[in-house]
């Protein structure tokens, strides 16, 4: 069994899982919320769970901040952590996760805030197939994967490729995310005729995280829902 500061594994994942989902944190780290993402589709989807804590690329450590006190601590780590430094850890990642695992096809990534950022980097791995990104802010800031966004990166990579989904949430009332930056998430997605899906609630930042005060309860169900269906179903079942 893999036994890596950087990995947690699900207790509930399935024996021999035939896809896995990585699970990548805000800036606070795997907090349990983030682990129970990760329990969730494991129990749900009958896949294998994990939980990657990305900012062991650049800290050589897993840490968890508190989300009053460790904000400063957790966007410090953000500053440093580049598109390059976390995809050379998740590559590593799913090279060991498939080598434990020799039945897995495929590699669903979900990531939130941050990680919801790296998630679209993540994708440039030909394992992924499926990502999910919640209000990943920044998304399209230049030269943040060497010299590409991280949207541009997955444009790059993985143009007319019929194998990628990508969905992406957002909250209408997330400051730290425009309009037009979502506009041009989805234009540059289409463009290069990845299938991509996006959801807005009448919410803000961190909706999805119910041990912050910032969860929006119906919109986290509303959006669990999207996933099941994302995970089951086509594209025009969200009309």
């Amino acid at each position: 069994m893999l036994s890596r500061d950087y990995l947690y594994i699900s207790g509930e994942s399935a024996t021999n899982p035939t896809s896995a989902v990585i699970v990548l944190p805000e800036i606070f780290g795997p907090t349990d919320s983030i682990k129970r993402v990760a329990d969730r589709f494991a129990k749900e989807f009958g896949m294998l769970g994990a939980v990657l804590d990305h900012f062991y690329s650049v800290s050589e450590k897993s840490e968890v901040f508190d989300y009053q006190t460790g904000r400063e601590a957790g966007f410090a780590l953000m500053q440093q952590e580049k598109g390059a430094d976390f995809l050379e850890l998740f590559n590593t990642a799913v090279s060991e996760l498939m080598a434990e695992y020799p039945t897995l096809e495929e590699i669903v990534v979900c990531g939130f805030c941050f990680g919801g950022r790296l998630s679209y980097v993540a994708a440039t791995n030909m394992n992924v197939k499926k990502v999910i990104s919640f209000y990943g802010a920044g998304a399209n800031q230049p030269d943040f994967n060497k010299d590409k966004s991280a949207i541009q990166s997955v444009v790059d990579a993985r143009s007319n490729d019929e194998a990628l989904r990508i969905m992406s949430f957002y909250g209408a009332q997330d400051g730290s995310i425009a309009p037009d930056d979502r506009l041009h998430t989805r234009s540059l997605l289409t463009q290069a005729n990845i299938e991509y899906i996006e959801k807005v609630y009448p919410t803000g930042h961190a909706y999805f995280n119910e041990d912050r005060e910032t969860y929006h309860e119906a919109s986290a169900i509303a959006s669990w829902q999207d996933i099941e269906k994302f995970m089951a179903a086509a594209e025009e079942d969200f009309s």
